[in-house]
């Protein structure tokens, strides 16, 4: 109990050096502000013990911590950087309720980020949806560029019978059918501006493509991955039926079982065969350790 009162303090502390505001609160109320952390009366007492200013010693450290998530999010942080009040629009997420869930949970701070993104903060008249589409795309890269590779059964352990999954490196994003080149158009801009992807971003008189509102309500799946020892993430569109052979594949099932899923979509038994191990070979399809679905 100890151990879980001490992190949940630690916790509490990062909030407050992001948060002035929650900070605040602390100091006038710490049980008010806490009501829905674990910590014990003394605890709380030694959040307000030292004076107010220790937590905002680092004046930078909010800054550091924006630009390191705009790495990750250069093609939605390029667009909201570019809305009126951007930057503040985006340091305001250091105040937001998903930050401080995010914090207190040991959550994923660039799902939550992306989810920030992705929020009302952040639609323009114009192209209302922009920003929340990019953001779902750069949160999956995030999310499998987190993903650490497993070691490969020995391949003459793999038979038939072999349960095998959608591997963890993968993402099966469902997305309106112009995210992707929409997507790739404005990332192929900021690699050409000269500087890293953080520069151009960042460089609001640097003019960004123009594109097209996202209408209509019909999406397709995108195949999001990062397979180990690529070269980084990559994003590619894909047919119906291996969308539905990839999303079948979610829950492991034998490899006999994925061909005759390929086999019922219209494949003849040898292309279906050859289709699920160009799958295992690609390794978007990979072993799992529990028993497969019969």
């Amino acid at each position: 109990m100890a151990a879980v009162s001490a992190m949940a303090l630690q916790r509490v502390v990062v909030r407050m050096m992001y948060d002035p505001a929650f900070c605040k609160r602390v100091y006038a109320n710490p049980e008010r502000a806490l009501h829905d952390v674990p910590l014990t009366p003394q605890e709380r007492q030694w959040l307000v013990t030292p004076k107010p200013s220790a937590y905002g010693a680092d004046a930078y450290r909010s800054h550091r911590a924006l630009t390191g998530l705009l790495e990750e999010f250069p093609v939605a942080g390029a667009l909201a950087v570019r809305l009126p009040r951007g930057i503040q629009r985006l340091q305001q997420f250091f105040a937001t309720r998903a930050f401080h869930q995010c914090v207190q949970a040991r959550g994923s701070m660039a799902a939550a980020f992306g989810a920030y993104l992705g929020s009302e903060v952040f639609r323009s008249r114009n192209m209302p949806s922009e920003i929340a589409h990019m953001a779902t795309v750069e949160t999956a890269i995030a999310y499998v560029r987190r993903v650490s590779p497993t070691p490969l059964p020995p391949t003459e352990s793999i038979t038939t019978e072999t349960p095998f999954g959608l591997a963890p490196w993968v993402v099966l994003l469902t997305a309106h059918p112009a995210v992707s080149a929409r997507y790739h158009r404005l990332l192929a801009s900021l690699q050409q501006h000269g500087g890293s992807l953080l520069e151009a971003a960042l460089d609001t008189p640097y003019r960004l493509p123009p594109g097209s509102a996202f209408r209509g309500k019909a999406t397709t799946l995108i195949l999001v991955s990062h397979i180990p020892d690529s070269d980084g993430p990559t994003l590619e569109g894909m047919t119906d039926d291996l969308g539905k052979l990839l999303t079948a594949a979610k829950t492991p099932m034998r490899l006999s079982d994925l061909s005759a899923l390929a086999e019922a979509m219209g494949c003849e038994p040898e292309e279906a065969s050859d289709a699920v191990a160009e799958l295992v070979d690609a390794r978007i399809l990979n072993p799992h350790p529990h028993p497969a679905v019969s």
